[in-house]
């Protein structure tokens, strides 16, 4: 079991690293290729992996501090790390929605921004949507193979950059073919900034669905039906009479039940110790499948 922990462990550090990485890669080839070709869309891009730059390395620390073994300060362990950077990431999810909304609307009826166009811009992009889309995928299956709320967090960041640099690369290829059809397709370079409102409604779901997780988990909120399939379980045990309250918690990968249970008077403690073993194994493999 604790070899198995130790593999967890060293796989969500490995994944938080990677991420890092590749988020370092994209934010300087980023602002290489906006600095050179002045594009604007490009530059916003990059301040937008600069969030996910935070978001990844708030992740890292999160996963490394929430597989500490429990202590005497906190007997149930540190787990609920990973539940406090997912509401952080959610923030900065938000943060970037607001951001994208107001730049939308600005650009749709305050300052039209003539975007610039190029073959450099849209090789960049089509690199960077490849990227966090890998990243995303990568990521995502890390998180549910070890129940990692922060590695969840940051594979839904990557995701809603595939969305985001989608729009930025739909706005340079509008902008190209602008350029070529003439004046009278002008209004083209708008239709960027609508995208951008859909993709905020889109980060706006994601995020508000990934902080309410997080907050539901720091409140000590119990799945939703894990109780019922709980208390179900141990009372189809043989020589269980009774279950008394059920409580459940999760703190980051890890799930803790407290419960008691009843078995007939006439049980010596070998057999009750055997029982409550038995129930404590169905639970477990309840809880892990």
């Amino acid at each position: 079991m604790t070899e198995t922990r130790t593999n967890a462990e060293k796989e969500k550090q490995r994944a938080s690293l990677v991420s890092v990485s590749a988020v370092l890669f994209l934010i300087a080839l980023k602002v290489g290729v906006g600095l050179l070709t002045g594009s604007l869309g490009i530059l916003a891009q990059a301040a937008d992996s600069v969030l996910d730059l935070v978001a990844a390395v708030l992740a890292f620390f999160a996963v490394r501090v929430a597989d500490r073994p429990a202590d005497v300060g906190h007997p149930y362990g540190h787990g609920k790390a990973e539940n406090l950077a997912a509401l952080g990431e959610t923030l900065l999810l938000l943060l970037t929605c607001g951001w994208i909304v107001y730049e939308a609307i600005q650009r749709l009826f305050f300052q039209p921004v003539v975007i610039e166009s190029s073959t450099w811009g849209i090789a960049v992009m089509i690199l960077s949507i490849l990227t966090s889309l890998w990243l995303s995928t990568y990521l995502m299956k890390v998180a549910r193979r070890h129940h990692s709320q922060s590695l969840e967090g940051n594979a839904l960041n990557f995701r809603t950059d595939v969305l985001s640099s989608s729009v930025v690369l739909l706005g340079l290829v509008l902008v190209w073919l602008s350029h070529r059809l003439g004046p009278e397709w002008g209004w083209l370079q708008k239709a960027d900034a609508v995208a951008a409102l859909v993709v905020a409604a889109m980060v706006l779901r994601v995020s508000l669905g990934l902080g309410w997780r997080a907050m539901s988990e720091l409140l000590d909120a119990a799945p939703p039906g894990l109780v019922e399939q709980i208390s179900g379980m141990a009372l189809s045990q043989p020589g269980v009479e009774s279950v008394g309250p059920v409580r459940v918690r999760q703190a980051g990968a890890d799930t803790f039940v407290d419960m008691t249970i009843q078995v007939e008077r006439s049980a010596s403690l070998e057999q009750a110790h055997l029982i409550a073993t038995s129930v404590e194994h169905q639970i477990g493999s309840l809880i892990h499948r």
